[in-house]
């Protein structure tokens, strides 16, 4: 069989253009590096001699890497629930107009046709042929899904935060724990590290033995089974089944970052030295394995793959990792501390804030919600354990960037440029920017400017009807509302 390599463009104007000059429709293809089925998709459906030339003849072309790009991932991601009312996984292949809005949503496609779903050709061939004929019809359609992804005018339900919460939030947890295997949902199982720091700061307030056990069943599950490398070190994104025996292979940056810092504060609320013992492995496999230039990589698999793009927001999770390993060994703190130095050296330029960048490139996306917040978060955890205050007067610098570009009367946007994407709750790999950046004012209220407290109350009132109801649908934001009810204690981030 012939490969023949596609020529792919990159998200920019010329690919827009070239559309609409050739009047064809453009796909779309978002994924990342480490993604198995992306990349599965690129080695079996888009070297193919006979395919490429089919796509390339009736398509313009445009790749996209998701950690570069979040937020044109997760507008598609929306883009894709809408049009097929599936939730969105990677890879996504959206194919669009010259004006961007969308003809037709898939996922991953063979080369062709097999096992009820359609290949990449005859998906081609089939929007194209709807394209010539019936272009106006899938505008319409198109546009009516980009109308309905427009932020609601619907009116805010608010109520009244009180230590109710606490109880909802025990009883919720409950519910949600896998009693036989330990962790939460159904397969593929995540580790779910925001509603694993809730119960334990759940724990901390109730002192409920049931909370401890389902805390103890869940670490020694993602410790002793198939989502911990015991070998070579770090955890994978994830288990395909229930028992935490089938890894998905590869280790994210993010994951593990959050997992040493979980595990690291399990250690000290449930009194089990275990826990930091296998944070600190995790910490020193992040800097055995991760580590590029004072900073972090975003993904490594087994030593064969790495992916060396340096994610801003990411950086400051595991430098958050490494600042709270330092309480067990100084050495990490140093590590913590010089990272930090690395990272704004690398990752702002000119006073603006990026949100990635490869070595020996200038970076070009500019930051986005979650790269201030949790560059703000880590900023404070440095002035905590250092006492010096040029790490507050940098982290009020960005809070205050934060509010000016997305914050507007309580409600907060991820990405404000080219793509406006309001702000999650919901928490997904990791705590969501508008959850972190929450926490964030709690601390800055405390530490630099008691007037930040206006904009916390005002995110939490915004959110207090669904942090009552469900806080374990937003554990990180659930976090913040509770301590926000004990302002007298000593705020954990």
């Amino acid at each position: 069989m012939n490969q023949k390599e596609i020529s792919w463009y990159a998200w920019g104007t010329d690919p827009f253009d070239k559309a609409k000059q050739e009047e064809k429709p453009l796909l779309l293809f978002i994924g990342y590096r480490g993604c198995y089925w992306c990349e599965q998709m690129e080695r079996e459906s888009f070297v193919n001699d006979i395919t490429v030339s089919l796509v390339e003849e009736h398509c313009i072309v445009v790749r996209v890497d998701s950690h570069e790009r979040p937020d044109i991932g997760r507008h598609f991601h929306r883009v894709f629930t809408q049009m097929t009312g599936r939730e969105a996984n990677y890879p996504l292949v959206i194919f669009l107009s010259s004006d961007k809005v969308p003809l037709y949503a898939a996922s991953y496609l063979p080369e062709s046709s097999r096992d009820g779903m359609m290949g990449l050709g005859e998906t081609v061939t089939l929007v194209a042929q709807k394209y010539q004929q019936q272009r106006a019809l899938l505008l319409e359609k198109g546009q009516e899904i980009l109308d309905l992804l427009q932020p609601s005018k619907q009116s805010i339900q608010a109520t009244t935060l009180h230590g109710g919460i606490v109880s909802v939030i025990s009883e919720q947890i409950k519910v949600l724990h896998d009693s036989e295997h330990g962790g939460f949902g159904e397969k593929p199982k995540f580790p779910r590290h925001s509603l694993l720091m809730l119960a334990l700061d759940s724990y901390k307030e109730t002192k409920d033995p049931e909370i401890a056990a389902l805390l103890r069943h869940t670490l020694d599950a993602l410790t002793n089974k198939g989502l911990h490398d015991r070998e070579e070190g770090g955890f994978h994104r994830y288990c395909m089944d229930k028992a935490w025996q089938e890894p998905q292979r590869g280790k994210m940056l993010y994951d593990n970052a959050l997992m040493s810092e979980t595990l690291l504060w399990a250690s000290t609320r449930l009194e089990e030295e275990q826990y930091a013992a296998i944070a600190l492995e995790t910490v020193e496999f992040i800097r055995n394995k991760l580590m590029l230039d004072g900073c972090f990589c975003a993904f490594y698999d087994e030593g064969v793959v790495k992916d060396e793009r340096i994610v801003v927001s990411w950086n400051a999770m595991a430098i958050k990792a490494f600042l709270m390993a330092g309480k067990w060994d100084r050495v990490y703190r140093q590590m913590g501390i010089a990272s930090l130095s690395k990272l704004l050296e690398f990752g702002m330029k000119g006073g603006v804030l990026y949100h990635s960048f490869i070595r020996g490139e200038a970076p070009a996306t500019e930051a986005f919600l979650e790269d201030y917040a949790y560059v703000a978060e880590v900023l404070i955890v440095a002035y905590e354990e250092t006492g010096e205050e040029h790490y507050l007067v940098k982290a009020s610098e960005l809070i205050n960037e934060a509010l000016k570009q997305f914050f507007n009367q309580g409600q907060w946007c991820y990405a404000n440029k080219e793509v406006v994407l309001p702000a999650d709750t919901v928490d997904g790999d990791y705590p969501a920017a508008l959850s972190v950046m929450g926490a964030v004012l709690q601390k800055a209220t405390k530490l630099i400017d008691p007037a930040y407290e206006k904009f916390l109350q005002r995110t939490l009132e915004i959110h207090s009807y669904e942090l009552m109801r469900q806080p374990v649908s937003m554990p990180a934001l659930a976090r913040t509302a509770m301590q926000s009810i004990r302002p007298q204690e000593k705020i954990q981030m």
